[in-house]
This record gives structure tokens, sequence and C-alpha cells, in this order.
């Protein structure tokens, strides 16, 4: 394996850590909204928007709608989730 695959896997690994992160922190309602995201980290909104939808995680938008569609897989519990 290359220098360089070896470089791409670990951004990888990087990126799929920072969306469990998110996952968790919106099941524990430390983010709620893009914005409360992108105000207490330094990420943008469109990386965050990205993140979601790669994560399945319903934050909500400005205008009261979810990056996703809220399922019963991706619904915490204080979202009446089980």
């Amino acid at each position: 394996m290359s220098t360089l695959d070896n470089l791409a896997n670990a951004s990888y690994e990087r990126r799929q850590q920072r969306i469990m992160k998110l996952r968790r922190d919106f099941n524990e309602m430390k983010y709620v909204t893009v914005d409360s995201v992108v105000k207490l980290t330094s990420y943008t909104e469109a990386t965050v928007i990205k993140w979601a939808r790669d994560g399945n995680i319903p934050l909500l938008v400005d205008n009261g709608t979810t990056v996703v569609p809220v399922t019963d897989e991706n619904r915490p519990t204080w979202m009446g989730g089980s």
C-alpha cells in the first residue's frame, strides 16, 4: 500500500469518526440544528450538512425542516424514538 493510499484511508477514517461524533452529540441533544454545530465547532455549514446526509442524521435547518427525513432508524429517543 502506498503512502498516498495510507493518507486517503486515514482521512476517510477521520471523516467517519467525525460523523459518528456528530451522531452521538445529536442523540445526546448537544447539537439539534445545523446552525448549532457550526457555531460550536469550526466546521462550515456545507460540511455539516454533507456529514448529516452521509450519516443519516436529521439535524434541523433554519427553515424548520431536517437535513434528512426522520425515520424509525435515525430518530433519537428525545424525538420519540426507541
